[in-house]
């Protein structure tokens, strides 16, 4: 039965006029966040996409572009960063292309101009999701409400009214939040900084929760040219994660599908050699991360002093080296919610809460 009914979602999808299914009250507002984030175009920001065109052409030490898999490129310190070229589209524009539930779908002019055909036979909506919602995988009380977003009317409920742990609809008030408060192009930012006293270098995170390996292997090459701009060839290294302090455990404890929150990790502290979605994660993700940029510094030919790398505090006299720039918060956040990127979604929280001087832990996030 259950694949039945899937055939015939994939079988109306392409031939019914505009409509609007939310699976969840918290869609609509989803859909909000994205469009704060910047005009679209066929799913794709205009402005990232004049952007990027301004970009062609700017000097590759300044920024590293088009080349597949990196979110962004870093910059020396003082360099004035500049946008990231867009990715390719990730959203269809709304169109004919979902379920129209509504009865006596005869097709509009605007609909004939485009080639698309009525809906011969109305679909009941209670039909096609009550038994996807019988899954026993969805637990013993599963909620959805479906609205037609052209006029609010109600096309479906089940326990509709039924206060629910929010989920992943949180994100799209963390994204609006971080929009309003950091703005589109704030950046986070990963430093190597020197203290000067004792030649240690520090890496110090910033909240990119999805930095690379290869940013950071770049991030380790700009910190050995500082180096030996300075005559120093061995170092100490240390780490501070940043705001926030220690690695902590989201409250659903330990999980693939989040890690253990500090904002210094490389690939949200997953242990595979994936970017995105559910993997192991480090128990510790800033120690994996530091120890991570200590084999890329040997790389570059640093001595390293030491058999690895210690938590240590940034100095009040220390001096930058090295620094890598995010891509701009537009962009990390049509990752996040593209991907539904836990990581992301608690750094940024994170990142209000400290930005309207509510701290930079937990509790800051909830009340940013």
């Amino acid at each position: 039965m259950r694949d039945a009914v899937r055939e015939t979602i994939r079988r109306h999808r392409s031939a019914h006029r505009p409509a609007a299914v939310a699976a969840a009250v918290g869609v609509a507002a989803a859909l909000g966040a994205i469009v704060l984030s910047g005009p679209w175009d066929a799913g794709q920001r205009e402005a990232e996409r004049v952007r990027a065109v301004a970009a062609a052409g700017t000097p590759t030490g300044s920024r590293d572009t088009g080349t597949t898999g990196d979110r962004s490129g870093g910059s020396g310190p003082g360099e004035e960063p500049v946008a990231a070229p867009s990715a390719g589209p990730v959203l269809d524009p709304l169109g004919p292309r979902v379920i129209d539930f509504l009865p006596g779908t005869e097709p509009t002019p605007a609909d004939r101009d485009r080639g698309v055909a009525g809906n011969p036979a109305p679909i009941d909506p209670a039909s096609v999701l009550d038994p996807l919602l019988d899954d026993p995988a969805l637990g013993t009380a599963p909620a959805a409400t479906v609205i037609d977003l052209a006029d609010g009317r109600p096309l479906y409920a089940r326990n509709g009214d039924r206060s629910m742990a929010p989920a992943s609809t949180v994100k799209a008030a963390t994204a609006a939040a971080a929009l309003h408060t950091l703005g589109p192009d704030h950046r986070l930012t990963t430093r190597v900084v020197l203290d000067p006293d004792r030649e240690r270098v520090i890496l110090v995170g910033g909240g990119d929760t999805g930095l690379t390996h290869r940013e950071l292997g770049r991030l380790a090459a700009r910190t050995a040219e500082a180096l030996g701009t300075r005559g120093i060839g061995a170092v100490g290294v240390g780490w501070d994660p940043g705001p926030g302090g220690a690695p902590s455990h989201h409250s659903i404890g330990v999980n693939h599908n989040i890690a253990p929150f500090t904002p210094l990790m490389v690939n949200g502290g997953r242990l595979d050699d994936s970017t995105t979605g559910p993997a192991p994660r480090s128990a510790d993700p800033a120690a994996d991360a530091a120890g991570a940029f200590v084999r890329l510094l040997k790389e570059e030919g640093v001595e390293v002093r030491g058999s690895s790398a210690a938590p240590r505090a940034v100095p009040g006299k220390a001096e930058e080296l090295a620094v890598h720039r995010s891509a701009p918060l537009s962009v990390l956040i049509e990752e996040m919610l593209t991907e539904s990127d836990n990581d992301m979604a608690e750094a940024l929280a994170r990142a209000v809460g400290e930005a309207r001087g509510h701290g930079d832990g937990r509790g800051g996030a909830a009340r940013g």
